[in-house]
């Protein structure tokens, strides 16, 4: 407890002169979480939360340690606890569908079925962007609002991402699917289900139907193209790769990383001039310093165009 005191001190001698640090704020309540580990008493991360909570303003590391915070009362059974802990997101106008899910579990734990009840209805209409279940608590929180609501199609597409993450693939695609399958037509939905069967199931071919469905939903989707252009790139569907590009939206068009796509497609199919055409007539704007991409793009153009050219008529001995 000692090093635990110091830094507790010191903290607040700080915070009290210097109100206006969020990240102060954030590695206190850090420090309050491992008082907690080491079972010291909860009242102490409550008050600190309590009056602190304000400066951390909405930002997803301040959720994150909150919804944490919540995981382990909920732990040790310390439901009403955990409540208090998301009601003062609620207060401060830090939402989140898990918020909803997190209070609708401590509710049910607690009997009160109504207000469980009236917390998965509102979990609903969040949004789901943004929302990134990670904790193993977090299947049994989602579990049971399934079970309270088996239409909840939202809560079916987060469990499947986090039975995702923690590497139990074939439910997770169960639950991605019967997510679709109840109305939840949202485009990252179907971009994780392409991706799985891509990556974890070597199942090309359903792969590229859940991606066609993604772009369906969303044609401004970039990361759904990028994955289908490299599945028909690896099963030399050069057809249907080309057809994808030329489907694009304008302004999508315009992107640089769809650019750098579509001339490494050129150089693939040994179309060069065109490559060294879309990449020279395009201004690219470089966020770091040495990015080497666009240079590595037009030499590989050149080189091909030389060799095309000049060579394709020359034996070379081995």
């Amino acid at each position: 407890m000692g090093l635990f005191a110091r830094a507790e001190k010191i903290f607040k001698i700080v915070l009290e002169n210097n109100r206006n640090k969020k990240n102060l704020n954030s590695y206190m309540s850090k420090h309050y979480l491992g008082l907690f580990t080491k079972k010291i008493h909860l009242k102490f991360h409550y008050h600190f939360i309590e009056n602190n909570l304000l400066f951390l303003g909405k930002t997803k590391s301040s959720l994150q340690t909150y919804l944490e915070l919540a995981s382990r009362f909920i732990y040790v059974c310390q439901y009403k606890k955990a409540i208090e802990i998301l009601t003062l997101l609620l207060k401060h106008n830090i939402k989140n569908a898990m918020v909803y899910y997190y209070l609708g579990y401590c509710n049910i734990k607690l009997n009160q079925i109504e207000k469980s009840r009236y917390y998965y209805k509102l979990a609903v209409k969040e949004t789901q962007d943004y929302v990134f279940p990670h904790r193993t608590e977090e299947i049994e929180i989602l579990n049971t609002a399934i079970k309270n609501n088996p239409m909840d199609s939202h809560a079916r597409y987060f469990l499947g991402n986090l039975l995702y993450y923690k590497g139990r693939v074939d439910e997770a695609i169960q639950e991605w699917e019967k997510s679709l399958e109840l109305g939840n037509n949202y485009s990252i939905l179907c971009r994780n289900l392409g991706f799985a069967y891509w990556k974890s199931k070597k199942d090309f071919k359903s792969a590229v139907y859940y991606y066609k469905k993604s772009i369906e939903i969303d044609s401004f989707n970039i990361k759904a193209y990028f994955e289908l252009n490299e599945i028909y790139r690896l099963t030399n569907n050069n057809k249907d790769r080309e057809k994808l590009f030329k489907d694009i939206p304008e302004k999508l068009k315009k992107n640089e990383q769809i650019i750098k796509k579509w001339s490494e497609f050129y150089i693939d199919t040994k179309q060069f001039n065109k490559a060294i055409n879309l990449l020279n007539t395009t201004k690219f704007y470089f966020p770091k310093e040495g990015e080497q991409t666009v240079r590595n793009l037009l030499e590989k153009s050149y080189t091909g165009k030389f060799t095309s050219e000049n060579l394709s008529g020359f034996t070379f001995l081995k």
